[in-house]
């Protein structure tokens, strides 16, 4: 029975993982997806971190590596990840794809086998064809995996929080410290889970030696980390504060309207919002509600600050983090305000539509991220012959880096790039990509802009009379 029920997750699993299968995506996180890739697949992986966070490539000259920018707000545990299992597979987009569908069917896995069958059938098989009708959209906004990892380990935590309460085990408070660990060292924000440590463990727990260990080792990693380094860094690069009110008024509002929107978590919400709150189940709203107004006070980007705006999709891959708080809400409430039958049918009707669309989502990213990523550099590379010199400046350099397969080609940061200073290395072509149109670009004698490369999100430039 239980190999059956493993079965059913891996099967789950496979289905959004199973779209644009020999395609490459990394996954709508912008540099997130590109630097842990980048780190994760070098020879040396030491010389891409410090102070255990990663470090990228922006001059690349002559198959090596001369320059690295600091990315603080990247800790290196994922990066380290990929180079652990890039084995796996050769391609990096396919390493991604691996390891998030194994995730799913680990997530997927503890609910169905560790909850008790009638729990699991009355209470959590809602939340669970809910969760799979969002599963490619978590594929979207999750395949670098930043997210989806913070996810799965959440959802492992709550189930072992809830099996601690039914049967207190010191070898679950142990397994809760242990992934409590692992959690905080993915992303900063996963600190808020030490918010659950009161539900776990009792004041006689104060004289267990093992698990006061336990938490002092947790502490002082976190301690060593140091996960206020990165604010101090990113908000010296900002030249303000990293959290503020101000960011607080435009954001949470937008994170507010995608737990109602049907183009976001609008089941999920409604699924919560009909279930019966006792004390322990409001403690992981409480939670909940902290997790998101953190999100809110801190900065999303640079262009969220300037426009004093964010946009729905920006949001998802954000709340993914708080879903398993949502399960815990679940799992300790009461029970259910309507007849069980008749509610599952409408989960099972809305969830096949919210599948369908958040699918049909997935395709189009996955489409729009070859089109404006890497078929760029492909028909570059495609252009030039076994014996032309090429120079790309990039101002998304890691893109390039992933996506280079001919040794004649050096990659350099667009902000870094002087025309003077490569005149002499007599490059037989130049070209300038602006993703995203971030960068300003001063058009002159020097830049002729090639239509035919060209996408809706990105410019290419032949750099020419240098």
């Amino acid at each position: 029975m239980k190999s059956k029920k493993i079965l059913i997750s891996v099967l789950i699993g496979c289905l959004p993982f199973l779209v644009g299968l020999n395609k490459i995506f990394f996954g709508f996180e912008y540099e997130d997806a590109f630097i842990n890739s980048h780190v994760g697949l070098q020879d040396n992986i030491s010389f891409f971190f410090s102070n255990f966070r990663t470090k990228g490539c922006t001059e690349y000259f002559n198959g090596n590596c001369h320059e690295l920018k600091a990315y603080p707000g990247h800790y290196i545990s994922y990066a380290f990840l990929i180079k652990v299992t890039s084995f796996i597979y050769s391609n990096p987009y396919f390493t991604h794809r691996f390891l998030n569908f194994f995730l799913v069917v680990i997530s997927f896995s503890s609910l169905i086998l560790l909850l008790p069958k009638d729990i699991f059938r009355k209470e959590i098989l809602p939340f669970f064809l809910i969760i799979i009708s969002l599963l490619p959209f978590m594929y979207v906004f999750n395949s670098s995996l930043i997210e989806n990892l913070s996810f799965s380990l959440g959802i492992i935590i709550i189930v072992v929080v809830y099996l601690n309460d039914r049967n207190e085990s010191e070898k679950l408070k142990i397994l809760f410290l242990i992934l409590i660990g692992v959690i905080c060292i993915i992303k900063r924000e996963n600190l808020v889970y030490f918010f659950l440590i009161p539900l776990i463990f009792k004041k006689e727990d104060c004289k267990n030696y093992r698990l006061l260990l336990a938490t002092a080792v947790i502490l002082l990693i976190q301690i060593v980390i140091n996960p206020f380094y990165t604010e101090g860094i990113e908000s010296k690069d900002l030249n303000r504060s990293t959290f503020s009110i101000d960011y607080l008024a435009f954001q949470l509002p937008v994170y507010l309207k995608s737990l109602v929107s049907i183009k976001g978590f609008l089941f999920l919400t409604i699924f919560a919002l009909l279930r019966k709150p006792n004390k322990k189940s409001i403690y992981f709203i409480f939670v909940f509600i902290l997790f998101l107004v953190t999100y809110s006070l801190h900065y999303r980007s640079r262009y969220a600050i300037e426009s004093s705006n964010i946009s729905l999709l920006e949001t998802y891959r954000y709340l993914v983090n708080t879903i398993p708080f949502v399960l815990g809400y679940i799992l300790f409430s009461k029970g259910i305000l309507f007849k069980y039958p008749k509610f599952i049918y409408g989960i099972l009707i809305a969830s096949v539509l919210s599948y369908n669309y958040s699918f049909h989502i997935m395709e189009d990213f996955i489409n729009d991220e070859i089109r404006n990523y890497h078929v760029v550099n492909e028909i570059i590379e495609d252009s030039l012959n076994d014996t032309e010199s090429c120079l790309i400046l990039d101002n998304f350099v890691l893109i390039s880096l992933l996506n280079k397969k001919n040794m004649n080609i050096d990659i350099i940061e667009y902000n870094t790039f002087i025309y003077q200073e490569y005149q002499s290395n007599s490059y037989d072509k130049i070209y300038l990509i602006n993703r995203f149109g971030t960068s300003k670009i001063k058009i002159d004698s020097h830049l002729r802009k090639i239509d035919s490369l060209s996408k809706s999100s990105t410019d290419v430039y032949q750099v020419i009379g240098y």
